[in-house]
C-alpha cells in the first residue's frame, strides 16, 4: 500500500478486516469494481437501505460510486479526512437489489 494514505486499521477494534483500493499508479480514467453482493430480494423488507463504512484519506483521492441495479445512488470524491465515515442509501421502492462499488 502508499504511505500516507488510510486507513491504519478497521472501522471496528482497528485489527479487524476491511477491503481498500489501491490507486498509486494509475492513470486518470482508470478504475477499478469491487461487487459487495448478489442479487438481494429486498421487496418484504419494511425499509430496506445499503449502509457501509468508508474511508478516503490522500492527496490524490478519486471518487467511490456506488451503484445499484445499474444507477449511481451516490458518488463520494476527495479528500474524506483520515477517519471512518458511513454511507447510507435507502432501496425503498426496488424488488431486488444488486451492488455494485466502482472507483
Amino acid at each position: 500500500t502508499s504511505g500516507g494514505t488510510g486507513p491504519s486499521g478497521d472501522a471496528t477494534t482497528g485489527s479487524g478486516s476491511y477491503v481498500y483500493f489501491e490507486a498509486t499508479g494509475l492513470s486518470e480514467g482508470d478504475s477499478s469494481s469491487l461487487a459487495f453482493s448478489q442479487c438481494f430480494d429486498v421487496s418484504t423488507l419494511t425499509d430496506p437501505c445499503l449502509r457501509f463504512k468508508y474511508h478516503m484519506f490522500g492527496p490524490s483521492m478519486g471518487s467511490l460510486d456506488v451503484i445499484v441495479n445499474g444507477s449511481i445512488m451516490g458518488t463520494i470524491s476527495g479528500d474524506q479526512g483520515d477517519l471512518w465515515r458511513d454511507f447510507q442509501v435507502s432501496l425503498s421502492g426496488l424488488s431486488s437489489a444488486n451492488v455494485f462499488v466502482e472507483n
